[in-house]
């Protein structure tokens, strides 16, 4: 899947492309898994079809659990 590209500030990049980035399962019930190329601080939000940020994260690692489980069913960004 692409979904374009993906805004980022890490290391004076602007941009990269979002096959970098890792996004499962899809769909997802309870706990979504995001794999990125970066260590360190990142911010990641999750955002309802209005653009409304419904949550945030810091990921440290490369790679992080996120729990969905209070979402409801439904697209989100």
């Amino acid at each position: 899947n692409s979904f374009g590209k993906v805004a980022c500030t890490t290391l004076d990049v602007d941009f990269v492309e979002s096959s970098a980035f890792k996004i499962f399962p899809n769909p997802v019930t309870n706990n979504l898994i995001i794999e990125t190329p970066f260590s360190g601080n990142l911010q990641l939000k999750v955002l309802n079809h209005l653009g409304q940020e419904v949550l945030k994260h810091n990921q440290y690692d490369s790679s992080t659990l996120l729990s969905v489980s209070n979402l409801s069913k439904g697209l989100y960004f």
